[in-house]
């Protein structure tokens, strides 16, 4: 029986005791390790569709930004073209008027033309 000067020192309970346990200690790392990877292949489509998704949130949105803006100026166009037709006609009716006033008669040019001609010729 070996004396207490011969007896191996304890080792600590982290320390694998022999190869053994240091050998499935490692596969477990390694395991630990392929599940690691298993969980990243398996979330790389789940993430793609997602920034996928993303992408196409972030263009639709620029793309109604866009058509709000066009709006925008479209209707500012078609009221400033109101606006201008309306003047256009506000001005030819006065035009209008403005004749009619000075001239009771439409016919009154030629006959006064007429009157200077039989005149003339008597």
């Amino acid at each position: 029986m070996p004396s207490k000067s011969q007896a191996q020192p304890e080792q600590p309970a982290d320390v694998p005791l022999n190869s053994l346990e240091a050998e499935l200690e490692s596969l477990s790392k390694i395991g630990e390790a392929a599940n690691l990877n298993d969980l990243v292949l398996g979330l790389s489509p789940a993430v793609a569709a997602a920034s996928l998704y993303v992408s196409n949130a972030n263009s639709l949105s620029i793309l109604y930004e866009n058509a709000v803006a066009t709006q925008q100026q479209q209707t500012q166009l078609a009221q400033s073209a109101l606006k201008a037709g309306i003047a256009q006609l506000h001005k030819v009716t006065e035009s209008s008027s403005v004749a009619a006033a000075a001239a009771e008669n439409p016919d009154q040019d030629l006959l006064d033309l007429l009157k200077a001609l039989k005149t003339a010729v008597q």
